[in-house]
């Protein structure tokens, strides 16, 4: 459990002014989160600790209600900590930026992230000092398909791009689709539910990437070359062995 500070206050933990708006205290919140990230820092005490003492400053400040309490000295100390222990703070960041930003961030990378889902699409940069910009606006793929585009820069020029999808349409479609006869097959069975069942996510893969256009803005320069992010797909596909 995170540990109030006589010393430190909220703000201070997060390393803004008392004025500071909502965009600010959340921005301030991804940066120091991710720079005291457990998985950024193995087996750093001190870092885990600083972690869940950001989350917390962050789950405060971000609520209206709180901040106000927090600001005018009310509220119950233990109230205000209670229960935020290293799974919950993990669970709050993963939340706000995505595990699939997370996990390939690290300081000196840049990751760039489309994330569509809950109705929205939301356009993430980590920049190497692990601040970070966002923009967000509504999805025309719905609530019910999450996707996922990354792509990470290294210093040294290599770029590797990642895409994660997935609906929950496709089980309930060979439900109703595929007679129950049929699916009790061994192999036919199998094959026709699998297959139906991934339609939806080809389907809204496809609606995603269309609203994802950056994804798909080829440069040619030269005559004859391939698209930049066909070549980029294929250095990060690993060889057959």
């Amino acid at each position: 459990m995170a540990t109030a500070s006589t010393e430190e206050s909220l703000y201070d933990v997060l390393g803004v002014s008392r004025e500071a708006t909502a965009p600010q205290i959340k921005r301030a919140y991804h940066k120091q989160a991710l720079l005291s990230h457990p998985d950024k820092n193995p087996g750093d005490a001190v870092a885990e600790a600083r972690f869940n003492r950001v989350a917390v400053a962050y789950a405060v400040l971000s609520d209206p209600e709180k901040r106000t309490r927090y600001d005018r000295g009310g509220g119950n100390e233990r109230e205000l900590y209670e229960g935020f222990n290293l799974g919950r703070a993990s669970e709050q960041l993963s939340q706000e930026l995505g595990q699939a930003l997370m996990q390939q961030w690290a300081p000196g990378l840049t990751v760039r992230g489309t994330l569509i889902w809950d109705g929205s699409i939301v356009d993430i940069t980590i920049h190497p000092d692990g601040s970070t910009d966002e923009h967000e606006q509504p999805s025309r793929v719905g609530a019910l398909f999450r996707y996922v585009h990354t792509t990470t820069d290294w210093p040294n020029g290599n770029r590797a791009r990642h895409i994660r999808f997935s609906t929950t349409l496709g089980t309930a479609l060979a439900g109703v689709l595929v007679p129950n006869a049929v699916a009790r097959m061994p192999t036919v069975g199998h094959m026709l539910t699998t297959a139906v069942s991934w339609l939806p996510t080809a389907l809204m893969a496809l609606l995603a990437i269309a609203a994802d256009k950056r994804f798909f803005r080829p440069r040619i320069t030269n005559p004859g070359a391939i698209p930049d992010v066909l070549a980029d797909a294929f250095r990060v596909v690993e060889p057959r062995r």
